[in-house]
This record gives C-alpha cells, sequence and structure tokens, in this order.
C-alpha cells in the first residue's frame, strides 16, 4: 500500500473541502451585504456554481493535468517489453 498516496490524497480532500466552505462561506458574506442591488446574489450564486460546474477541480489542490503526448511516448519507451 502506498501510504505516502494515501496521506497526499485525503490531505488534498481535506484542503479541497475547506477551500469550498471558505468559498461559500465568502459568498454568503458577499451576497447578504445590504448595499448590493436585489438582483445581484442571484447573479454573483450562478455564476459560482456556473464556474464551480465547468471547471468542477478549481478547488483541488492535486496535480489533475492530463499527460501530454510526449510524456506518454517517454513512458511507453522506458517501459520494458
Amino acid at each position: 500500500m502506498d501510504v505516502g498516496a494515501l496521506v497526499r490524497y485525503v490531505a488534498a480532500t481535506a484542503m479541497q473541502w475547506g477551500l469550498m466552505v471558505g468559498a461559500l462561506w465568502a459568498l454568503q458574506q458577499v451576497t447578504s451585504l445590504p448595499a448590493l442591488p436585489s438582483w445581484a446574489p442571484r447573479v454573483l450564486v450562478a455564476l459560482f456554481f456556473a464556474v464551480t460546474a465547468i471547471k468542477s477541480r478549481i478547488f483541488s489542490p492535486l496535480d489533475n493535468s492530463r499527460p501530454t503526448i510526449t510524456k506518454v511516448s517517454q513512458l511507453s519507451d522506458s517501459t520494458p517489453s
């Protein structure tokens, strides 16, 4: 069992939860300001959820990049047949 990877995953998940809770708390604080027009909270909340739906890994601290063709070919060249 890769304990290091498991610890990184658990820590990243906890960090992601914390970032999401913090962002939602900040959104709640901003949208409850009395100086905002009545339509502004709906627009801000809709934009927040649209961005997080389109870019679902925005809060993830882990590297979620897809491999490039160069990396894939390097890996396939280095694996023994």
